[in-house]
């Protein structure tokens, strides 16, 4: 994810439901809560790719945040865009703003992590091996849902987001784009379809011809449409 702060969000909520288990810890418990801590600050950097949406086409706050001088709003058939994203090996979901909705599913989880480490030491299993029992049943699901753990001060946007777990360094899907700040490596997917349905045109001087010229283009590339708008925020140069 480009930026860190995403991921580290869903990282302090797991941090926060560990120390309020620590206090209700069993002394044999100890290893456990040690081992977490130490792997969550290990997976910190873990290579995970997502696509950011939308279930807003045309609001305001969002043509001044990311299309500053013209842009368009592309509306995809949900259905359609999971079942081939999830070909590629994305999962399609919406985003988790509510503090409390976050903590339950992080506290579950570990929970459930620190009953198979006690159930894996009562069986005479070994410490060491408890704890690898214990973490490869939580962090391989974490990892998949902690990047739809967002911060509740963006809630407005409505995210969804597509998120794939790169598991292989040398994916051959690997490819890189450059930013203003860095270089951004990113999944490259092979569609068989782009499911796009509608596609907004945002605020411009010329919006007929935004329009004109977007169907244009959509056509001589043979991607199927059913609606090209033009959004309802009043131009004002943003």
């Amino acid at each position: 994810m480009n930026d860190a702060r995403e991921f580290k969000h869903a990282l302090d909520v797991v941090r926060n439901q560990l120390r309020i288990l620590r206090d209700q810890q069993q002394p044999t418990d100890a290893p456990f809560f040690e081992a977490f801590e130490e792997r969550l600050t290990g997976i910190q950097g873990i290579n995970i790719h997502a696509f950011c949406l939308s279930e807003h086409d045309d609001q305001l706050s969002q043509w001044r945040a990311y299309c500053r001088g013209g842009g368009y709003a592309l509306g995809f058939d949900a259905e359609r865009l999971a079942r081939l994203m999830e070909q590629n090996g994305f999962q399609l979901a919406r985003c988790i703003y509510a503090p409390e909705e976050q903590g339950a599913k992080a506290r579950d989880s570990l929970q459930g992590a620190l009953s198979v480490f006690r159930q894996s030491v009562g069986r005479g299993e070994g410490v060491q091996k408890a704890i690898e029992t214990a973490r490869g049943g939580f962090f391989p699901g974490f990892v998949l849902t902690g990047p739809f753990f967002k911060h509740p001060a963006f809630r407005e946007e409505a995210e969804w987001r597509l998120v794939a777990f790169q598991h292989d360094p040398d994916d051959p899907r690997l490819d890189f784009r450059s930013a203003p700040d860095f270089i951004v490596p990113y999944l490259g997917c092979q569609l068989e379809e782009l499911p796009l349905v509608n596609v907004v045109v945002g605020p411009t001087p010329e919006p007929e011809l935004a329009m004109m010229t977007m169907g244009r283009m959509l056509r001589r590339f043979g991607v199927k449409y059913q609606q090209i708008s033009r959004s309802t925020v009043p131009y004002r140069g943003l």
